[in-house]
């Protein structure tokens, strides 16, 4: 284990909780010896321990299980409720093994017998319990701060669904976007929730694909709680306990309806276009052509002026025909890109 930082192991402030002076005595000695610079507040009485509870919190405590007025376990309870998270070290000469796993289970970080090996085991004991009540103190600050950003993120829907499916938990940009509350939402099944019943099937295996694969991305129809649509882009993960088996997910949908219409009505704009390209291109130029072909024929085979004039007037207004098709054709090719 790595050692803590001399600065921080040397200013612990530790209450020792013991009705016997030797034993007291002991486990300052042990302490002092491993801690220098540790300030120890001892209690041996009810009141001295009344008066230590109104001081400003301390590192660690150390109880005796058997006291005149109370005993280890409840004084363990109230040290929750005052300090909470505190690592409580208990010392017993008389508690029977199920009393100490009893406190254990209620929070307890360890216990040892006052025999004179545990006491040299007291230095350990000590540290292991003051860096696991770091590591789980940094854990919630990490959790707390974690679920700070996923509740600020208002944009996304994010929240989780155990292994059955069910929702366990449910940040303001899911109620935005679906309009569920958490407490409406918390509890019930996704499918049920917030995608269409015609889609519910899809939407079940696309979870299983997510357990089996890590992951799943897509686009599909949701369902707000007023019954309207949206269309979202969806991403799922799978998340495992430490032996392999499936803890839940956690799903993150955004909305992309407005995007989707923007990309149809694109979709929409390019086929109409295409269909000018081809009435432009084939329907107006072969009629054009065909007007063409027909007034050099007849100026070929009837050589009167009056004609010769007309045919000639028509090949003019044929050409600039031709040439404002082309210029329209290249255009709007070039619109294109």
């Amino acid at each position: 284990m790595r050692p803590e930082p001399p600065d921080v192991l040397d200013q612990l402030r530790v209450l020792v909780v013991d009705d016997s002076p030797s034993d007291r005595m002991m486990a300052v000695r042990v302490l002092k010896r491993a801690f220098p610079g540790i300030h120890l507040e001892q209690v041996e009485t009810e009141e001295q321990w009344l008066r230590a509870l109104g001081q400003e919190r301390f590192d660690a405590v150390l109880v005796d299980y058997q006291l005149p007025w109370t005993t280890g376990l409840i004084l363990l309870h109230e040290l929750q409720r005052r300090w909470p998270g505190i690592p409580v070290i208990m010392l017993t000469g008389t508690a029977e093994e199920w009393q100490a796993l009893q406190a254990v289970q209620e929070g307890l970080e360890e216990y040892l017998t006052k025999t004179p090996e545990s006491y040299a085991l007291l230095p350990r004991s000590m540290r292991f319990a003051l860096q696991r009540t770091r590591q789980r103190q940094a854990l919630l600050e990490s959790n707390e701060t974690l679920r700070l950003v996923i509740e600020g993120v208002y944009g996304h829907a994010i929240f989780l669904l155990d292994a059955q499916h069910r929702i366990a938990s449910w940040n303001a940009g899911a109620e935005l976007l679906t309009g569920y509350t958490e407490a409406a939402a918390l509890g019930r099944f996704f499918c049920d929730l917030i995608v269409p019943e015609p889609l519910r099937d899809e939407a079940t295996t696309q979870l299983l694909r997510a357990e089996q694969q890590g992951n799943f991305t897509g686009e599909n129809w949701r369902m707000r709680r007023d019954g309207t649509r949206f269309w979202a882009d969806s991403t799922v993960s799978a998340l495992h306990k430490e032996g392999g088996a499936l803890r839940g997910f956690v799903m993150v949908l955004r909305d992309t309806t407005e995007r989707r219409l923007m990309e149809e009505e694109q979709q929409r704009a390019a086929e109409f276009r295409e269909r000018l390209l081809g009435i432009v291109s084939h329907d107006l130029r072969s009629p054009l052509q065909a007007i063409t072909l027909q007034a050099q024929l007849l100026a070929r085979q009837v050589p009167e002026p009056r004609v010769q004039n007309a045919t000639l007037r028509i090949n003019q207004g044929a050409d600039r025909m031709t040439r404002m098709i082309a210029d329209l054709l290249d255009f709007t090719r070039g619109r294109l890109g």
